[in-house]
This record gives C-alpha cells, sequence and structure tokens, in this order.
C-alpha cells in the first residue's frame, strides 16, 4: 500500500512539472491505476523515480523570463517542456531523454506548426494550441502501442 509520503511526493512532482490531470491520469493507467491510492509502495516508488528525472531542472527555469506582457509564464513553458518529454518518451520508449533532443525537436515542432523560433518566443494566446497539440501527440502514441 502506498505511504502518505509518497502521495505527497507525486503530486509535488505533478504539480511542479505542470502536468494537466488528463495527462496525470494517463500516466497513471499506465500502472494500472485511477488513482495514486491505488498504487503499491514499489509502483509509487517508481512512478516518483520518473517524475523526479523529469523534474530535474525544471524548477525556476524560466523565471527569469516572468513579467512579459502577452508573452507565456514560466509556468506554462515548464508544463510544455515536460509535456513534451513525456511525449519523447512515449514516442522513443525510453525512461531517460536527451535534453539537447528534446530542446530541438520541440523546436522544430514550435517553427514548424506556429513559426516561433523559440519556446521561449512564445505569445500566451498560443500555449493552449501547443499543449492540445502535444497532448494529441501523446494520446495518438499511447493509443498505437
Amino acid at each position: 500500500m502506498i505511504t502518505k509520503e509518497q502521495i505527497k511526493k507525486i503530486h509535488t512532482m505533478k504539480n511542479l512539472l505542470g502536468l494537466d490531470d488528463e495527462l496525470y491520469r494517463e500516466i497513471l493507467m499506465k500502472f494500472k491505476a485511477k488513482s495514486c491510492k491505488d498504487l503499491s509502495k514499489e509502483q509509487a516508488k517508481k512512478l516518483i523515480d520518473i517524475l523526479e528525472v523529469n523534474a530535474i531542472g525544471f524548477k525556476g527555469k524560466f523565471n527569469e523570463l516572468s513579467n512579459r506582457a502577452n508573452m507565456a509564464t514560466p509556468a506554462q513553458l515548464r508544463r510544455i517542456e515536460a509535456m513534451w518529454v513525456e511525449f519523447l518518451k512515449i514516442a522513443d520508449n525510453k525512461e531517460v531523454i536527451d535534453k539537447s533532443k528534446s530542446k530541438k525537436s520541440l523546436r522544430k515542432l514550435l517553427q514548424r506548426l506556429y513559426k516561433i523560433s523559440d519556446l521561449r518566443f512564445l505569445p500566451r494566446e498560443k500555449v493552449p494550441k501547443v499543449l492540445k497539440t502535444i497532448q494529441t501527440m501523446i494520446n495518438q502514441k499511447l493509443n498505437s502501442n
């Protein structure tokens, strides 16, 4: 049975990474769970390890870009990056993704679909579109497996 400390850690990591409920539930489904409370101690440990690997370097990232009128907030940028890393992990079937590959491939996507050369230049109005695009890509990969 999962411990209270593990539940707290999972929710902290979920918030740090900016995972929305839909993506969080899809991650839990990989463990055949509807809630983190359905996880065993071992499953919870594995999930925490996965979330921690994703979170390294995310906390505080993009904070220097705060207070920019009409531009994506640091939290939104971190969320997009976290979702992109999750997509790459699903697509490549790997636990850890090369950071330079992740950045380069996200830039390519943003350039191709939105004519934006880097995540830092993402207007706030386009954030929902980018998130929806990445979520759709994740769903397609999960459904094809």
